[in-house]
């Protein structure tokens, strides 16, 4: 009996070690990886893919928020931002990014809310100084 555990012991390393990482984590860094190179819209396909099997993973939603922002789609950019601070109060790069979007959008109001709370979680932040 001790032998039929230590094998099953041995399958269940050997299978960790052959697949990684959870499926999530590998959609998420091919999502960086289509960043890197500019395929905005194959980094949203693939965050939207880790938002669906991990619904409050922080950094997906403002990756995703990232891209489209790049799409130019201000709105979903700002859901995604939205959602991001919800999940991560203090993700100084959400307000900066959301400030950003709501600024293309004309919202300038609000654009200078995010860049002061942007500047509050961190000082030294130039852009949102600039763009305040």
């Amino acid at each position: 009996m001790k032998n039929y555990l230590f094998i099953f012991c041995l399958l269940v390393l050997a299978i960790q070690n052959t697949f990684g990482q959870p499926a999530y984590e590998t959609l998420y860094d091919k999502g960086l990886e289509k960043i890197d190179v500019r395929d905005y819209n194959s980094a949203v396909e693939n965050f939207t893919k880790v938002i669906e099997l991990v619904p409050d993973y922080g950094s997906a939603y403002y990756n995703r928020g990232y891209s489209f922002y790049y799409l130019e789609n201000y709105q979903k950019a700002i859901l995604d931002f939205d959602k991001t601070i919800q999940l991560k109060p203090t993700h100084m790069h959400a307000y900066y990014k959301r400030g950003m979007s709501k600024a293309m959008l004309n919202d300038y109001k609000g654009a200078i809310l995010d860049y002061t709370k942007a500047i509050e979680l961190k000082a030294d932040n130039p852009e949102a100084f600039y763009n305040r």
